[in-house]
Formats: structure tokens, sequence, C-alpha cells
């Protein structure tokens, strides 16, 4: 028979209370990937400023069920909105850390910040196309602004019918696609 002081290990008990979600933060407007990444960074923090989360990037992607692109998306909105930071390790795992509630951002910037990420990383998509093997490039050196917002109005209408379709959309991967339609001979 097992002994009975070990049933009450505090690894195999379940706590009586799982989570307590501040009104700040549910009212805040992040989106549910946004969510989900911020609350496992809390909890591999311990939710306070001083801890750290370590984890590497494949595994925050796993246990949050979320691509890596996405999850690398994410914590650029969460850095910008001042919700966690990132040290930089080269070699070695990122860290990341809490910020405290009174720093984050206004809520009603984070609408701005999803939007001019998005822009800049359609626009570094673009840009770090290799020039010899893009013949569109070699032609326009780089796309202009109209010709991102046309790609970007071609995304939201795939992205739309995604969702109607009840289907994970990754803008990152949408913008690699059309790319790829629209230079067909591209080498990969």
């Amino acid at each position: 028979m097992e002994d009975p002081s070990l049933l009450n290990n505090s690894q195999t008990e379940t706590p009586s209370s799982i989570a307590f979600v501040h009104a700040l933060l549910d009212e805040y407007g992040l989106d549910p990937y946004e969510f989900r990444l911020y609350a496992h960074i809390i909890r591999r923090t311990g939710g306070k400023t001083r801890g750290i989360c370590f984890a590497k990037l494949s595994t925050i992607s796993g246990i949050c069920k979320i691509s890596t692109r996405k999850t690398q998306q994410i914590i650029k909105i969460l850095m910008s909105a001042n919700f966690i930071t990132q040290t930089k390790r080269p070699g070695r795992t990122d860290e990341y850390r809490v910020r405290p509630a009174s720093e984050w951002v206004p809520k009603k910037e984070l609408v701005g910040i999803r939007e001019r990420l998005k822009r800049n990383q359609q626009k570094e998509l673009v840009q770090d196309l290799p020039q010899e093997e893009d013949p569109l490039l070699l032609k326009t050196e780089i796309l202009d602004d109209a010709e991102t917002e046309r790609s970007a109005a071609v995304i939201q209408q795939r992205q739309a019918q995604y969702l109607k379709d009840g289907i994970e959309f990754d803008a990152m991967e949408a913008l690699e696609n059309l790319r790829d339609e629209l230079i067909p001979d591209r080498k990969n």
C-alpha cells in the first residue's frame, strides 16, 4: 500500500482554484493567442517582474498550441505593448520577463501596434527576398507601399474565408504563399 503522505504531494494535489484573471487583463483586448502566450509566460515567471521565463521558443509554442512563427509575432506584440521584455542570450534561449500593468500601453493603442507590426513584417518579407532569385525584385528593387497594401488586402480576404471555414490563419504564411503565386518560377 502507498504511503498516504505521498498522495498529498503538491505535484499530485489539484489546487482548489486554478487561476484568477484580473479585470484589467481580461478587458485589455488581447486576442486569444496573445492572451494564451502571456498566461504561459506569467506561469513560467510566477507572475513576478523578477521572475524569468527562459523556455525554448519551440517549447512555448508546443505548450500553447501555437505555431513558432505566430509565437514570434505575438512576442513582438507583447513587447511593443510593454507586457513583457525580452533579453537575447546568444547561443542560449532568450529570457522573458513580465512588466507591471502600470507600464502597459493604453489598450486603445493595441490595434495600432498589431497593424504596424503586420506592415513591418510584410515589408521585411518582401525586402528579404534575394534579388538574384526574384525577377519581380530585379525589375522593381522593392515592392512599393501600394503593392504591399494590395497584398494585405488579398491576405485579409483569405483570412476572412479561413475564419468562415474555421481554419487557423497565419498571415506570414499567407504572404509567402501569395508571393509564390505572384512569382511562380521563384526558387525556394
